[in-house]
């Protein structure tokens, strides 16, 4: 059966960014949606998420939104100010997760670069679908330990937290994953993958991302190609294909990106000679006019 192509973008929610979106989901025309406890930026900003209330408002969520597919426990990352151990962490996040499938909310668990391979084991041993995490500090190692969780566990359905580079996502069979460079690249960095990754000079918070948007809709039609027969092995699935979820961060961009009102994406030119001024500033920088 052919997959139908998908032309509205799936997004990630983190819970501490719950209050704007719901304001203005309205607004935006999308596939579906998930939800992340936002634990890493709760960790980040030294505050803490109740898990009582996440999993009341999960679960009004789930009798209220149709398109709230899928929800992500409430972990408990190692350091931070309370100084939790790496044991003392998993053993909470356990807990945590206990809890959540116990009041009726079917969370997905995350395993941690770190943390004993038996957690892993697990985890997949008793949950429908594991996500795997805190790979960011891994960076050029992170490969290894995703080639390393798929020997062992595969297969089984898997999400990627973080993971956006296209060579991984075509070398192993996620079965989503969350995107935070459909905004961060441009905006941040002034880096466009619709552009083919370049780097035009322009960045700030006032683009238009549509066409980013579109770019990772792009490639997750690409992903549905590749990916096409391991997804049919997988069972209890809400989708049978790859699935790219942009992250929400409630910045605002969100309504000329994937708003129900159209906004015309109209093509920048940069004027040639301002171009080849900053490439003349360094002559060695690759790239740069040598002539």
């Amino acid at each position: 059966m052919a997959v139908k192509l998908n032309t509205k973008p799936a997004l990630m929610v983190s819970y501490v960014y719950l209050k704007n979106f719901e304001a203005h989901k309205h607004e935006y025309d999308i596939r579906n949606w998930a939800m992340d406890s936002g634990a890493f930026s709760a960790w980040n900003s030294g505050t803490e998420i109740d898990l009582n209330k996440y999993i009341d408002d999960c679960l009004r969520l789930l009798d209220e939104d149709k398109q709230l597919i899928e929800i992500f426990s409430l972990d408990v990352i190692p350091g931070g100010r309370a100084g939790v151990s790496q044991s003392q962490a998993t053993d909470l996040s356990f807990k945590n997760l206990e809890k959540m499938w116990g009041a009726g909310v079917s969370a997905i668990p995350t395993y941690h670069a770190g943390e004993p391979e038996e957690v892993l084991l697990e985890l997949a041993a008793n949950y429908p679908k594991i996500a795997l995490g805190g790979m960011v500090p891994l960076r050029a190692k992170a490969k290894p330990f995703i080639k390393e969780c798929f020997a062992r566990i595969w297969p089984k359905p898997i999400h990627g937290f973080g993971i956006c580079n296209q060579k991984i996502l075509m070398e192993f069979p996620f079965h989503s994953v969350d995107i935070t460079t459909w905004e961060t690249g441009p905006c941040r960095f002034g880096r466009y993958q619709s552009l083919g990754g370049s780097n035009p000079g322009i960045r700030g918070g006032k683009q238009n991302l549509r066409s980013e948007v579109e770019y990772y809709l792009k490639l997750e039609r690409k992903l549905q190609g590749r990916w096409k027969c391991e997804m049919e092995i997988l069972d209890n699935l809400p989708q049978k294909h790859p699935e790219l979820k942009l992250v929400h961060r409630g910045t605002g961009r969100e309504k000329t990106a994937f708003g129900k009102k159209k906004v015309e994406i109209k093509l920048v030119y940069f004027p040639l000679d301002e171009l080849m001024k900053k490439s003349l500033r360094n002559p060695n920088k690759k790239g740069a006019a040598n002539e």
